[in-house]
């Protein structure tokens, strides 16, 4: 492990957004989110370096993204190491282990020992690490599906 994110392993994991919270401990946890960004039950906020984007359903978060603010010479938000990514994936699933479902050297998904839980990286421009909840899943399948058939009707 590098010495430089050493200091991870000593960060409360309190500072993390986690699945299911509410906006109100949210903001309780951040602070203010960023008003210009303020979409329909989506905000994001800043903190230790990460820009964390919530989306809530049911007032509750189904989905938290995290990318750092810090951006490389080519414009792209810096590389998670293995141990951060894996300090936010323990701060989002509790005592439930994650489970590597695909692993090469451009992505990473995993799902939780229960399957309530889904997450991704990608070492592509953007540099996320995704979580959400299975039931946000299925709804953007269905979502999609239905965008997808409407914009086929009438052919």
């Amino acid at each position: 492990m590098k010495p430089r994110y050493l200091f991870l392993l000593f960060i409360p994991c309190t500072i993390f957004a986690r699945i299911g919270e509410t906006e109100v401990q949210c903001v309780e946890r951040y602070g203010s989110f960023e008003p210009a960004f303020e979409q329909k039950d989506t905000r994001l906020f800043q903190k230790a370096g990460l820009q964390i984007t919530v989306h809530y359903f049911d007032g509750k978060a189904d989905v938290v993204i995290y990318s750092k603010v810090k951006e490389d010479v080519l414009g792209r938000s810096e590389e998670f190491s293995s141990t951060e990514i894996d300090v936010l994936l323990k701060s989002n699933a509790g005592e439930k282990a994650w489970l590597v479902q695909r692993a090469d050297p451009f992505q990473k998904f995993w799902v939780t020992e229960d399957g309530a839980l889904i997450a991704s990286y990608r070492n592509t421009k953007s540099r996320a690490l995704i979580i959400l909840t299975k039931e946000s899943a299925n709804r953007k399948k269905l979502e999609t599906e239905a965008h997808e058939k409407s914009q086929l009707e009438g052919l």
